[in-house]
């Protein structure tokens, strides 16, 4: 040994939380008969509050009235300082070079933490992932309450996003959070959170939010979550999405059908040719109702050069389904800065426009109104009407 003392080590084939905090439990160094110097053990797997890491090695070290983790494996490296006395006097350290968090497995036998019982906790990873979708430097800071926790700070910084937010987790296992998150990199995040957004070309875009869902704050629960969240993005545009754009889940198909290419053509003076090419927006907002894995809007908007769309209804986040109904109002006006972008993105359409516009001075615009209801994939959409708007 380096010292006189107690030094302790092995390897394992599995270790789990509980059989960790049962040997824990028992550890009174005052009463043995060396002074416990170091715990350094590996273990193929190690359990904790449902997280698997693999190839683990710990390293423990008590001092005083605390214990110093140095943990190393392939999901987490890092170092945490914890109070041996577990209790909302204490305080939990932690400082993480990575760290890959996975959504949580909760078994029978795995007893939850309890909110009210855990120490304040100042936490920083400056590489971290969740479910191997790369967000950046967290960092958070929480403290007890007679409720439960308080989530004091939660930042999130990276090339393409930045987030603010706090909230609570209470003793009754729900866990609230509002905030506000920034991004100068729209269409690079999305693709880094595994979401196609390929066809989706999009800089600047900001969102508020207030959530809530049935779970710890490590274990975000889709089926659960509920709230508010608003929308805001820049100019952009989404781009032809064909059936060999190999457009995947999610975003991909979502965009397919904001593409504009599946209504029918029956636009004023049939635009729709330049639809397919792509729609050109000067800005996407909306407002959000999530209920249990459904997002609902009656206010989401995209305001473009050419036409703007309205979409009411529901999207479903769970079930990958939607139900909403959208309308297209095209800009066939004397509007000079119109009559400049069909003149750039079809030269004949633009000036044909442009002349039947001045000859007849038409003041009136034709909204059309669809129905869109099914599978994110292969959606069903019903013309419901149009209607005449006066200037």
């Amino acid at each position: 040994p380096k010292s006189n003392g107690l030094y302790i080590t092995g390897k394992f084939a599995k270790l789990d939380d509980d059989t960790i905090k049962m040997y824990m439990d028992q550890s009174n160094t005052s009463s043995l008969p060396l002074p416990l110097k170091e715990i350094d053990i590996s273990a193929d797997e190690v359990n904790l509050v449902g997280q698997r890491l693999t190839a683990a090695a710990l390293q423990i070290v008590p001092n005083a009235d605390k214990w110093e983790v140095n943990i190393h494996s392939q999901e987490i490296v890092g170092e945490m300082i914890v109070p041996k006395d577990l209790s909302a006097n204490g305080l939990i350290t932690a400082q993480f070079e990575k760290m890959n968090l996975r959504t949580a497995v909760v078994t029978k036998k795995t007893s939850p933490i309890s909110a009210k019982s855990l120490p304040a906790i100042s936490f920083v990873a400056n590489t971290f992932s969740y479910n191997d979708m790369p967000l950046g430097r967290i960092a958070f800071k929480t403290s007890p309450n007679n409720n439960g926790m308080s989530i004091d700070i939660l930042s999130i910084n990276s090339p393409r996003l930045s987030l603010q937010a706090g909230g609570s987790w209470t003793q009754a296992n729900v866990t609230r959070l509002q905030g506000k998150a920034k991004s100068s990199q729209v269409t690079e995040l999305l693709n880094s959170l595994d979401l196609d957004a390929t066809n989706f070309l999009v800089k600047d875009g900001e969102a508020t939010f207030s959530l809530n869902w049935s779970d710890a704050p490590y274990a975000p629960n889709l089926a659960s979550l509920n709230g508010r969240a608003s929308l805001k993005l820049g100019r952009g545009r989404i781009v032809d999405i064909g059936e060999a754009s190999g457009a995947k889940m999610d975003v991909g198909k979502m965009l397919s059908i904001f593409s504009l290419q599946t209504i029918p053509r029956r636009l004023t003076f049939d635009f729709s040719d330049i639809f397919q090419k792509g729609y050109s927006f000067d800005f996407i907002r909306g407002d959000f109702s999530l209920q249990r894995g459904d997002v609902f809007t009656d206010n989401l908007n995209f305001d473009g050069p050419v036409a703007r769309v309205h979409i009411d209804g529901r999207i479903g986040l769970k079930k990958h389904d939607v139900n909403f109904v959208l309308s297209v109002t095209p800009y066939v006006t004397s509007s000079i800065p119109v009559a400049a972008t069909l003149l750039t993105m079809q030269p004949l359409v633009g000036i044909a426009a442009f002349a039947v516009d001045k000859v007849i001075g038409t003041s009136k615009v034709v909204t059309h109104y669809y129905q869109v209801r099914g599978d994110w994939d292969n959606p069903s959409w019903t013309a419901i009407s149009s209607q005449v708007n006066s200037k």
